[in-house]
């Protein structure tokens, strides 16, 4: 089988990020029984969905369309838009040892190598 690269699939989605997202929906689809539209081989089906995105064999805007009503199904209250929750350096990581100082002081020294 030939190689497969982004850059065979930007001719046909320019947004890298939107590629992504259009070949992880396709191959979800294919994972879940979808017929391929290029000769499978033994490719995986991240894979194949490139390949069928290089080859312009399936529709970026009917996968635009797929991935919009997916989350329009599931509703706002199942993504959670806020910040990840803040937290600390591990207990025993030397920036925990610098920060956490019992006397209150200035941070001890980290080492560094």
């Amino acid at each position: 089988m030939a190689r497969i690269t982004t850059r065979d699939c930007e001719r046909v989605v320019p947004n890298r990020f939107e590629l992504v997202l259009l070949a992880a929906r396709r191959a979800h689809d294919l994972w879940n029984g979808a017929e391929p539209q290029v000769d499978p081989g033994d490719e995986k089906p991240t894979v194949l969905a490139l390949r069928e995105v290089a080859a312009r064999r399936i529709d970026p805007d009917a996968l635009r369309r797929q991935l919009i009503e997916r989350f329009a199904a599931l509703g706002t209250d199942a993504i959670d838009f806020g910040r990840p929750p803040v937290r600390g350096p591990a207990p025993s990581s030397p920036i925990a040892d610098a920060t956490g100082s019992l006397d209150g002081g200035a941070p001890a020294q980290v080492p560094y190598h």
